[in-house]
C-alpha cells in the first residue's frame, strides 16, 4: 500500500533584501518552504527614511500573526491633510484613524524603513530563512533555476524570486535588456526634523498633533510631511521638476539647506520653517520604469516581485504596499503544493493574479503625479474647488475618494490568492 503523500519543500532563492525580498522570504518559509536572501550589500541600508504601510498590506501581517509586533515600530496617523503649496491653505482632510481601521479591518501605519527593515530581516531569521549578504548575482539560467554569482559559484533552486528593486538585475537577465530605467523628470529631496523642536514653534503644532500625514501640492512639485514611526523625527520629503538637461543623480547627493529654501521659493511660511529646523538634506533623481510585460520565465521556475515588476510613482505612497502583497500572494499559491509539478501553474497563477492590480495602482500613481504638481491656473483652481466638495469618484484626495479607497485599501490579497489557488484546483479535478 502506498504512504501518505509527503508535501514537498522547495528551495527557494530571493534575491534582493528589501522590504518586498524579506517579505516574500517570510510569506514562503510560512508555506513550509526553504528560502535562502541573496543580496550584493555588505549591509543592509534602506535609501529614504519614512515608510507608509497601509490596510492593504497590514491585512497581510495580520494574516502572519505579526501585526501586534509591528504596531511596535510604528505610528497610526489620527488623519491626512492635503495644503495649498503658497498659502498652507486646508484644502482636503481624511480621518485615517480609527476611521480606516474600522472600515478595512487593518490599521493605516507609518513607520522608519530601517525599523521595518530590521522587523523583517528579524521574523525571516525566526523563520529559518538564511540571508547572506555581499552575493552578486552574475547570470540566471532560467532553463535549469540557478544562479552564478560572481565569485563564480552556482545556486540550485526549484523557484528564484527577482526581488532586486527597480534597477533589477532579475529583470535585465529576463528581458535581455537594460534600459528600462531613465529619468522622470522630477527629483527627490530628503530631509529629517526633531519632532520635539518642531512642536516648539506654535504655528506648527496643528500639522504635527495629532500625530498626522501632510502633502502641500504645487506648481511641478509637492511635499509630504509624516512621522518617522517610534522615533522623536519627522520625515520630510520634496518632489520637484528639474530641467531636461540635469545629470542622473543614482544615488543621494548632499544639498544645503539654503538650495532647498531657494527651490521652493514661495511656499508656505512653515513649510521654510521646518526646512529651517531639518538638519541635513540629500537629493537625487527620481528613477521611472517601463511597464515590465513579463513577470515569470516560462519554466515557472522564476518570477519578479515588488519594484522590480512594477515600480511605481510614490505619489499614492503604495510601494512597499505592493511588494507585501505579492509576497503574500506567492506564501499562499505555494502553502498547499503537493508536487514540484505543480509549482510552474502557481508561480504563472501568482503573475495572473497581481500583474492587473500592480499595474492599476502604477497606473493611478502616476497619474497623480500630474494632479498634485498642476501650475497655477484653471485646472488647479477645479482642482482645489473640488477638494472642498463632498469627495465623488475622482476625487484629488484618493485617501477620500469613495471608489478607489476601498478598491486599494480593502483589497484582500490573501483572499484574492486563496480564490485563484481553489480555482487552480478546480480546473484539475475537472480536467
Amino acid at each position: 500500500m502506498e504512504g501518505p503523500k509527503v508535501k514537498p519543500v522547495l528551495q527557494v532563492t530571493v534575491i534582493g533584501a528589501g522590504l518586498a525580498g524579506l517579505s516574500a522570504a517570510i510569506g514562503i518559509q510560512r508555506a513550509g518552504h526553504q528560502v535562502l536572501i541573496l543580496d550584493k550589500a555588505a549591509a543592509l541600508n534602506e535609501i529614504g527614511a519614512g515608510i507608509n504601510i497601509s490596510p492593504n498590506a497590514t491585512n497581510v501581517f495580520r494574516h502572519w500573526g505579526l501585526l501586534e509586533e509591528l504596531e511596535s515600530i510604528c505610528i497610526k496617523p489620527s488623519l491626512a491633510g492635503m495644503h495649498s503649496w503658497s498659502t498652507g491653505q486646508d484644502l482636503s482632510t481624511t480621518t485615517l484613524h480609527p476611521d480606516f481601521e474600522a472600515e478595512f479591518l487593518a490599521p493605516y501605519l507609518v513607520a522608519h524603513r530601517a525599523d521595518l527593515q530590521k522587523f523583517l530581516l528579524k521574523q525571516a531569521k525566526v523563520l529559518g530563512v538564511v540571508v547572506r549578504l555581499g552575493h552578486s548575482v552574475d547570470k540566471i539560467d532560467f532553463s535549469i533555476s540557478t544562479v552564478t554569482l560572481d565569485s563564480g559559484k552556482i545556486i540550485q533552486s526549484d523557484l528564484i524570486i527577482g526581488a532586486d528593486g527597480e534597477r533589477s538585475i532579475s529583470r535585465s537577465l529576463l528581458e535581455l535588456r537594460h534600459d528600462f530605467v531613465r529619468d522622470s523628470g522630477f527629483d527627490v529631496y530628503r530631509l529629517t526634523a526633531a519632532r520635539s523642536t518642531l512642536l516648539e514653534h506654535a504655528d506648527l503644532v496643528s500639522l504635527i498633533e495629532p500625530y498626522s500625514i501632510r502633502m502641500w501640492v504645487g506648481p511641478g512639485a509637492h511635499m509630504i510631511l509624516y512621522p518617522l514611526g517610534v522615533h522623536d523625527r519627522m520625515n520630510i520629503v520634496f518632489t520637484r521638476q528639474h530641467e531636461s538637461e540635469q545629470e542622473i543623480a543614482m544615488m543621494p547627493q548632499n544639498v544645503e539647506l539654503e538650495k532647498v529654501h531657494q527651490d521652493f521659493d514661495g511656499w508656505d511660511e512653515r513649510v521654510h520653517k521646518i526646512i529651517d529646523i531639518a538638519s541635513t538634506c540629500s537629493k537625487r533623481t527620481v528613477l521611472s520604469t517601463t511597464e515590465c510585460k513579463q513577470w515569470t520565465d516560462k519554466s515557472g521556475r522564476f518570477a519578479l516581485l515588488g519594484d522590480a515588476a512594477h515600480a511605481a510613482f510614490p505619489y499614492m505612497a503604495q510601494g512597499a504596499a505592493m511588494g507585501i502583497e505579492d509576497a503574500g500572494a506567492l506564501g499562499t499559491l505555494l502553502e498547499t503544493i503537493a508536487t514540484k509539478s505543480q509549482l510552474p501553474e502557481r508561480v504563472h497563477m501568482y503573475e495572473s493574479l497581481r500583474k492587473p492590480r500592480a499595474l492599476d495602482i502604477r497606473s493611478r500613481s502616476e497619474a497623480f503625479k500630474t494632479t498634485y504638481t498642476l501650475p497655477d491656473g484653471p485646472e488647479q483652481l477645479r482642482r482645489d474647488y473640488l477638494l472642498q466638495e463632498k469627495p465623488s469618484d475622482g476625487f484629488a484626495n484618493f485617501l477620500s475618494d469613495p471608489v478607489l479607497a476601498p478598491r486599494t485599501y480593502g483589497y484582500n490579497v490573501i483572499k484574492e490568492a486563496n480564490a485563484a489557488r481553489e480555482l487552480l484546483a478546480k480546473d484539475r479535478v475537472v480536467l
